[in-house]
């Protein structure tokens, strides 16, 4: 069996040794230590016709890639009837304003949400989160948080100068407890964590202040999020969620295939296991 990994990197660089490309080897080990080829490759080589054509042998490929031209590489891969996880529908669905779509028409718990006129901001309440909505939230002024209508009107006008034209959403800010999951749809994986102060992606977990540690029901809270990752065909997920002191948890982002630097190690093994399912 040969198995394709192709990383969310545009290329390789000497020493390189991110998170990113730790899950991906850790998941590369354990498909050789059972015995089958392995082949890693950056986003960029992915996107070269010639690769196309060498790598239509594979028997299944696993991706954290998000480029466009990359994921209309991938898209025909899958319509040569190979095995791709996460799929392109759940690598497109996990753009924000899609995922939050999906949420709502599945009933899973989130905050109130609205969406952004092209002429002025929604009537909501205060303070909340503008996020950019047709994309990933990759930068730090892809997410801002508003205490006011004239932060609100302020951190927007910011948003689209960065990125003329772009879609956004404002949701309402929760307080409780951030706890951030991780998960493999179809398989007993699940873990979460409070956010370590001194490894934040851009600095803003600080706004719900230090966990009051408020119980909840972790067997609910995976059953939610892999409702959700089965729905949008996100199966190797990421997110967050606000838990409220009555134990009420409701997630406020779920994102394709994160790094999983708190349980490299069971997640890759979760992973392994997934992949061999989705070959029948």
């Amino acid at each position: 069996m040969k198995w394709l990994g192709v990383t969310r990197a545009k290329r390789f660089s000497p020493g390189m040794a991110d998170k990113d490309l730790s899950i991906m080897k850790a998941v590369a080990d354990l498909l050789e230590a059972e015995g089958s080829q392995m082949e890693l490759c950056t986003e960029e080589n992915f996107e070269t016709e010639t690769g196309l054509d060498r790598w239509r042998e594979v028997d299944g490929v696993f991706t954290m890639l998000r480029g466009e031209k990359a994921l209309e590489q991938l898209q025909r891969l899958e319509l040569k009837g190979i095995p791709v996880l996460n799929p392109t529908a759940g690598i497109r669905n996990a753009e924000r304003k899609n995922i939050t779509r999906l949420m709502m028409e599945h009933g899973i718990p989130m905050p109130q949400t609205w969406r952004v006129d092209e002429t002025q901001m929604p009537d909501c309440s205060f303070p909340c989160w503008l996020k950019r909505a047709d994309g990933w939230a990759q930068k730090r002024k892809d997410v801002a948080f508003a205490e006011s209508r004239e932060q609100l009107l302020a951190a927007a006008i910011e948003m689209r100068r960065g990125n003329p034209g772009c879609s956004m959403t404002v949701s309402e800010h929760l307080q409780g407890d951030l706890v951030k999951f991780y998960g493999v749809e179809g398989t007993s994986f699940f873990s979460w964590r409070y956010p370590d102060p001194g490894n934040t992606k851009f600095g803003l977990e600080k706004l719900n202040g230090a966990p009051q540690r408020f119980l909840f029901d972790e067997a609910s809270l995976k059953r939610t999020c892999d409702a959700l990752a089965n729905v949008s065909h996100i199966l190797v997920y990421g997110g967050d969620c606000i838990v409220d002191a009555q134990g009420c948890f409701r997630i406020i982002d779920f994102n394709d295939w994160p790094s999983f630097s708190s349980c490299r190690q069971e997640a890759a093994c979760a992973i392994v296991k997934r992949m061999l399912l989705f070959l029948g």
